[in-house]
């Protein structure tokens, strides 16, 4: 039997949303949600079955598959410049902002991309992940997303 793959979501937005529950219907673990709003965190986390929430990136551990960041892309420098750990392994970085250079996300991570909607997302509307065309662009190693 195949291990499940586990992603660890920074942010709670309208992507994040979406993303964390279409993952959670197809199986994949989602270990943390962590948001500056605990009460959003905890919102979707109840939504996508995931195993932690919290309010910081101290809530996160190293044992995720993908880590995704789902923040405006003004915060993602931030994001960046606080995550607790280098991810060593073969553990990929992905952050969803379409103006945002990926390569700087190297310093916290051998394995990282961009994973961007070429739409807008919005919690209030259901949005069909199978006909939502994405941006994705990865650096050092192949990717499979479910």
């Amino acid at each position: 039997m195949e291990t499940p793959l586990t992603i660890s979501l920074i942010g709670s937005g309208n992507v994040a949303t979406h993303l964390a529950k279409a993952w959670a219907q197809k199986g994949v673990i989602i270990r943390h949600i962590i948001s500056k709003n605990k009460i959003n965190a905890d919102l979707l986390g109840e939504i996508s079955f995931a195993q932690k929430t919290g309010d910081s990136l101290f809530d996160l551990d190293d044992l995720s598959d993908f880590y995704l960041i789902a923040v405006q892309d003004d915060h993602i420098e931030d994001i960046i410049d606080s995550f607790p750990f280098c991810l060593t392994g073969n553990q990929i970085v992905l952050h969803t902002s379409g103006t945002f250079d990926e390569h700087k996300l190297e310093v916290i991570a051998k394995n990282y991309g961009c994973l961007y909607p070429l739409q807008t997302f919005s919690k209030t509307k259901e949005v069909d992940l199978k006909n939502t065309p994405f941006l994705y662009l990865q650096m050092k190693k192949k990717v499979l997303i479910v």
